[in-house]
């Protein structure tokens, strides 16, 4: 399931990603969202090492 379109169709800022190179970048913007009064959701793939 993509929680982070469920976040966008409620309101909030959502976001999905993967790639670990892109996390603090998608942190930041979530971060941004929530100082501008939004509720924001992350959510991050990850893969059993």
């Amino acid at each position: 399931m993509d929680f982070s379109r469920l976040a966008e169709v409620s309101g909030a800022h959502g976001e999905q990603l993967s790639d670990p190179a892109q996390v603090p970048a998608a942190i930041e913007r979530c971060l941004a969202a929530v100082r501008g009064g939004q509720s924001a959701l992350l959510h991050v793939k990850v893969v059993p090492i």
